[in-house]
């Protein structure tokens, strides 16, 4: 089986089981999942009558809120979660991050939300960020969330539990998420890192020490040169 019929497998299966809620995503946990629709939402707050794609949307939880005064196109190759994600008034596209059924110039602000790390060749992850800048306006935002590759505490309790493969493909560091945007044409704006099971955020405009050791996950917000 390859990785994409490992991973729709995955997600049909998840849609079955939990419907329109949110553990169906695969978030850590729902605390996790509202910390970082909160940061989605401030980084989007007042946005109306844009343009918004949710790549790797699932059933549409991230996006709904947006959903509501917006355009939400919600790309994923699950047609369970866009089936679901439907529902909360979100146009469904079923298809592939690396090819992008979506006209140049075409979208106001993105959400890249756990999709990252499901990318297990890092060609592939250039050519998503590639995509994505083609199909983003001028000066639109990008908004991804990744796990924290450099996170110390990802690693040990990677080791522990065994989760590699399961729940994602790749943990990339800070460097070649960096490379990736600058290489596509996205400028890093600002950084925020999650500590769970802390239930705080911190908000930088680098990554310290300290930050790249206990931090499990990366949310930045980039925008088109």
């Amino acid at each position: 089986m390859s990785n994409t019929e490992k991973w729709r497998s995955r997600y049909d299966e998840r849609a079955e089981k939990y419907g329109t809620s949110a553990k169906a995503n695969d978030y850590r946990d729902y605390r996790q999942f509202k910390i970082l629709q909160s940061i989605a939402g401030s980084i989007l707050k007042g946005a109306e009558n844009q343009k918004i794609l949710d790549i790797g949307c699932g059933n549409g939880s991230m996006s709904e809120p947006i959903a509501k005064k917006n355009t939400v196109y919600g790309l994923d190759f699950s047609s369970r979660m866009l089936k679901v994600a439907q529902k909360k008034n979100i146009i469904p596209i079923s298809s592939n991050a690396l090819h992008l059924p979506l006209a140049d110039k075409s979208i106001d602000a993105t959400f890249c939300f756990g999709l990252l790390q499901l990318l297990g060749d890092p060609n592939d992850a250039t050519q998503c960020m590639c995509e994505l800048q083609r199909v983003t306006k001028p000066s639109g935002i990008l908004i991804l969330s990744t796990i924290n590759g450099d996170s110390l505490l990802q690693r040990i309790a990677c080791n522990i539990f065994k989760i590699e493969g399961k729940y994602y493909e790749k943990k990339y560091h800070a460097e070649e998420i960096y490379q990736f945007l600058e290489e596509s044409s996205f400028t890093v704006e600002e950084i925020y890192l999650l500590y769970p099971p802390l239930p705080f955020y911190s908000k930088n405009l680098s990554l310290g020490v300290f930050s790249r050791l206990f931090s499990s996950t990366l949310i930045i917000k980039a925008h088109k040169k």
